[in-house]
């Protein structure tokens, strides 16, 4: 039987599920930020088998092994702006640097206004690089349409 634990804005922030034999259980945790979106999300790990919630601070599988995840950072509208996933900094995922963080990230984006080559009109923007160097542009006009992919 799988157990969720819940925070107090009702959100799953633990799911605790049989393991592999008896004496194991499985583990994904979320943590939250005070604006309520996701900033880290656990792998699973296993550990010794239980019933109770697993504090997310300084947690550790059965072997004493720091417990890896996805880290998303937010700008203060809520916006996602940088990501790093568990096997960021490999050979296949050698990372990219993002503006105002320090370390290499899974991916960057930046929001803003600009004009793409050849066109005068102004559009907002998002661009997002990912781990390989590579850039994807998006413009929008101010009802939502998108300009130049």
């Amino acid at each position: 039987m799988s157990r969720t634990f819940y925070n107090s804005m009702a959100q799953a922030v633990e799911t605790r599920s049989p393991g592999p034999d008896a004496t194991h259980d499985i583990i994904a945790f979320t943590v939250h930020n005070p604006s309520n979106n996701t900033v880290f999300q656990s792998q699973p790990y296993l550990v010794t088998h239980g019933s109770r919630w697993v504090d997310p601070n300084g947690a550790t599988d059965s072997q004493g092994h720091s417990v890896a995840g996805t880290i998303t950072i937010y700008d203060p509208l809520g916006q996602v702006i940088a990501v790093r996933d568990p096997i960021q900094g490999s050979s296949s995922e050698p990372g990219t640097n993002c503006p105002n963080l320090s370390g290499t990230w899974t991916s960057c984006t930046t929001y803003g206004l600009g004009s793409p080559s050849g066109d005068s009109q102004t559009y907002s923007y998002v661009a997002t690089t990912d781990a390989n160097n590579h850039m994807t542009v998006t413009f929008s006009d101010a009802l939502g349409g998108i300009g130049i992919p």
